[in-house]
């Protein structure tokens, strides 16, 4: 792995990959730039779309329906669509307008006349879905339980369809992320400012501030009434908000 990884993700600072490629983690401008880009091979990537070429493994090609058979390249090379979303997010990521994709060979090739094989590709897509706050694919299996009649089936069904409509979404707002930072630093921080950071500086900064304000307010209590398990908590949560930043 990349030295200093973490320092580095903090601070935006382009990471060079073994001398191969330089890996440039996209900022919040570049997060919501990509947003608005239609999810289709002619137009460009959203966001979202864009490192999914990045979590390829066997749960998730099953998933998708695609015959796997050990090899992770199998699959980039089955489908043109496929192979030009993977080069457009490996040029953006990386800013090579001269990358090439050697089919014969299974390299990817870039203008400095280096390339990604399937040795360093799985550390490159690990440092890319980290850099950018997302994970490996994990399958799930998904067990539909056994009913004794069909009018059972059907309420079954509804209170699922009910369930998942009611289910909180799990997609993080930038803006109220940069409110909720600039509410509870101790000075202001300009919103063009903080478009420049990271998404993985704004995540954790953001988990800090929360523990921070909650922190602020323990502090608060325990000056009122004091207490040793209120000072343990202190202690333990400061250890929390460092490990955080």
């Amino acid at each position: 792995m990349i030295a200093n990884f973490n320092e580095k993700m903090w601070l935006g600072v382009p990471l060079n990959f073994h001398d191969i490629c330089t890996i440039y983690p996209l900022t919040l401008r570049d997060y919501l730039v990509y947003s608005d880009i239609p999810d289709d091979s002619t137009n460009g990537l959203s966001y979202n779309a864009l490192f999914t070429q990045f979590m390829i493994n066997h749960d998730f090609l099953e998933d998708a329906g695609v015959k796997y058979d050990g090899d992770m390249w199998s699959f980039f090379f089955m489908s043109g669509e496929q192979l030009a979303r993977l080069a457009l997010g490996i040029s953006i990521l990386t800013r090579d307008d001269g990358l090439s994709i050697d089919v014969e060979n299974r390299r990817i090739c870039f203008a400095n006349g280096k390339y990604l094989s399937s040795e360093t590709f799985p550390e490159f897509c690990d440092i890319v879905l980290q850099a950018h706050c997302f994970g490996q694919y994990h399958h799930v299996e998904k067990k539909t339980p056994t009913f004794k009649s069909k009018a059972a089936y059907e309420r079954w069904k509804k209170y699922q369809a009910m369930r998942a409509k009611n289910q909180p979404k799990d997609e993080l707002n930038i803006a109220q992320c940069i409110k909720f930072i600039q509410l509870y630093s101790n000075s202001y921080i300009p919103e063009e400012t903080m478009l420049g950071w990271t998404y993985w500086k704004l995540l954790h900064l953001y988990n800090a501030t929360i523990l921070k304000s909650n922190y602020d307010e323990l502090q608060q209590c325990f000056a009122h009434w004091g207490g040793k398990e209120i000072r343990k908590s202190l202690d333990s949560l400061k250890n929390e908000i460092m490990t955080k930043v």
